[in-house]
């Protein structure tokens, strides 16, 4: 069976929806509930815009579990 360009379209057509999927499917997947479709939240560390409490030790927490997944971390807009 001789390769040519019309098989390699046929086959990137497949196999790209399929990988596609695959990585939403592992987003989803059990322990990554904190995880949105941009990276980690923030706010699931207990951080919140305006708040004048301290919060270096939870943006720390968050920094943290963000490296260790190796995921972007998302902060809400605010101080």
């Amino acid at each position: 069976m001789s390769v040519n360009r019309r098989h390699l379209i046929a086959l990137a057509t497949v196999a790209l929806p399929g990988a596609v999927i695959s990585r939403a499917d592992a987003a989803r997947a059990p322990g990554s509930a904190s995880i949105s479709a941009r990276g980690l939240d923030a706010s699931h560390f207990g951080l919140r815009p305006g708040s004048p409490d301290d919060q270096s030790s939870k943006a720390q927490a968050a920094i943290d579990a963000a490296a260790h997944r190796q995921a972007p971390l998302v902060f809400q807009p605010g101080i």
